[in-house]
């Protein structure tokens, strides 16, 4: 199965997301916590689904390294409220620096899960890689390359 995506509904969600973005900015820590909960969210399906992939499809099921796969993600969500706690030292690009760094760990985290979701589908496509590949077809149309 393929998943299509057309132009129209990716200029739609672009949309969502700057109206939405426009919102949160007027309520700067709100926003930044909306971003700290959405990769805590992520980290969680994509901690479960390495479990998954590690003992059915690996089978090699280690504590050690689900051990080291939390101690990273809990360090990452300590390092994420340490930034928090300095955005008001960056008077008007504070909330600017940090979501630029969350929305980074947020990819990450969706790349990791679709990784993780492929090996356990036995799927090469799935709905992010289609979502990623559309996003840099998009990004090259506007900057006319």
């Amino acid at each position: 199965m393929k998943w299509v995506f057309k132009l129209e509904q990716f200029q739609k969600f672009e949309g969502f997301i700057y109206g939405f973005n426009t919102f949160l900015h007027e309520h700067s820590i709100a926003y930044v916590i909306w971003l700290y909960c959405i990769v805590i969210l992520l980290m969680i399906v994509d901690y479960f689904l390495g479990m998954m992939k590690a003992k059915y499809f690996e089978g090699n099921l280690s504590s050690l390294k689900g051990t080291q796969g939390m101690i990273k993600k809990m360090s990452t969500l300590i390092l994420m409220v340490l930034m928090m706690l300095l955005i008001p030292m960056f008077k008007g690009v504070g909330v600017s620096m940090v979501t630029v760094v969350y929305v980074g760990i947020i990819i990450n985290e969706m790349v990791s899960i679709d990784e993780n979701y492929k090996v356990i589908t036995g799927k090469e496509e799935s709905i992010l890689s289609t979502f990623i590949e559309k996003a840099k077809e998009l990004i090259s149309l506007k900057k006319g390359v």
